[in-house]
């Protein structure tokens, strides 16, 4: 009876050694990538390790390929696991990559069977940094008081104390007034200026360059620089004299309908050309 007892200690025994000395190893290859999600062109690092029941697979070649949202392999590397069995590589996508979960394969043999892994990051839609610039007016004279005003938002938000740079070029291209306005907690700005009595006539170009969070965009607007027109001025030709007068001496005496009516003579707007007209274009004659 101890002799059969002992026999099957020894059967139970050699079983159980049989079993582990032919148990299957364990291979396992791990991949991550250094973070969760990217902006487009910011390097994404790959990283992994190559190990049989937790001990190092070195000098294996691993294959990885990058699938971006539609499935579409864009990337393939294959790298080399060193003596700690580990291996990496990096990437970087360009701004015209799409948004969205992009999948990283690897592939290798050990022993002749395949082992396998996937991880995925997250390309973030590329930050869209906006400023807007309107001008209070389309023409304005020397002296007159020029309102410059417009907004900086972040992917639609209000981009609080952001920095714009407003910059008035005058009709030869040339920058002659620069002002750094600062958004209020509604990401608006506001500018005023007034052109010196020097200033050139003619077309004048406003450009707002605005930067927040590392980001910088621009906007543009315009207007005109046009010569003060004089009141007694009525045909317009810049100057009063005896042209204007002329003008005033046919039509005096008329109101609106009369067939001498000039509503240009009616200086004073009380729709009758009288002494007042006169008076208003001998104060301005010569000017």
């Amino acid at each position: 009876m101890k002799l059969k007892f002992a026999v099957l200690i020894f059967l139970v025994f050699a079983l159980a050694l049989r079993s582990d000395c032919f148990a299957a190893s364990t291979v396992k290859l791990s991949m991550q990538t250094d973070r969760a999600s990217y902006q487009a062109d910011e390097i994404i690092i790959v990283y992994g390790r190559l190990t049989v029941n937790e001990t190092a697979i070195p000098s294996k070649l691993v294959s990885a390929e990058v699938h971006d949202p539609t499935g579409n392999s864009i990337i393939a590397r294959t790298v080399e696991t060193a003596t700690s069995g580990y291996f990496s590589f990096n990437f970087s996508l360009s701004t015209q990559s799409l948004s969205g979960i992009y999948t990283v394969y690897a592939l290798c043999s050990y022993e002749g069977s395949p082992v396998s892994n996937t991880t995925a990051f997250q390309l973030e839609s590329p930050s869209a940094l906006v400023v807007t610039v309107s001008v209070n007016g389309t023409s304005f004279t020397v002296g007159a008081n020029i309102g410059i005003e417009g907004s900086v938002t972040l992917n639609g938000v209000a981009a609080k104390q952001a920095y714009a740079a407003v910059e008035i070029r005058n009709p030869e291209n040339s920058s002659i007034s620069v002002r750094v306005a600062q958004t209020d907690l509604n990401g608006n700005y506001r500018v005023s200026l007034k052109m010196p009595e020097d200033a050139e006539m003619g077309d004048y170009t406003v450009y707002v360059s605005a930067s927040y969070s590392g980001l910088n965009t621009i906007a543009s607007a315009g207007f005109e620089l046009a010569p003060q027109k004089l009141r007694a001025d009525i045909n317009g030709d810049g100057s009063v004299d005896i042209i204007d007068i002329t003008l005033v001496a046919l039509s005096w005496g008329t109101t609106p309908g009369h067939p001498r009516w000039d509503a240009r003579c009616d200086l004073d707007g009380n729709n009758e050309i009288n002494i007042i007209d006169i008076t208003l274009v001998a104060l301005d004659f010569g000017k």
